[in-house]
């Protein structure tokens, strides 16, 4: 059984070339989300309700991790 790893996840650890590419993704999973994926949007994406909050708010991407 394969998983699914939410967008937060791939951001946050810099598999995207560059923020639009991310945006894209972002919204992507938000309506994913929206449609009925996962159990909240917000878990679908994989943010923190706080980080959740931020992309609601004015579309502010969560940290990525430092390496």
């Amino acid at each position: 059984m394969s998983q699914v790893s939410p967008v937060a996840y791939w951001y946050k650890h810099g598999h995207f070339k560059n923020e639009e590419q991310a945006r894209g993704a972002f919204e992507l999973a938000y309506q994913q989300g929206m449609d009925g994926m996962g159990t909240s949007v917000a878990q679908w994406m994989g943010l923190t309700d706080s980080e959740f909050d931020a992309w609601m708010r004015d579309g502010t991407l969560p940290p990525m991790k430092r390496k």
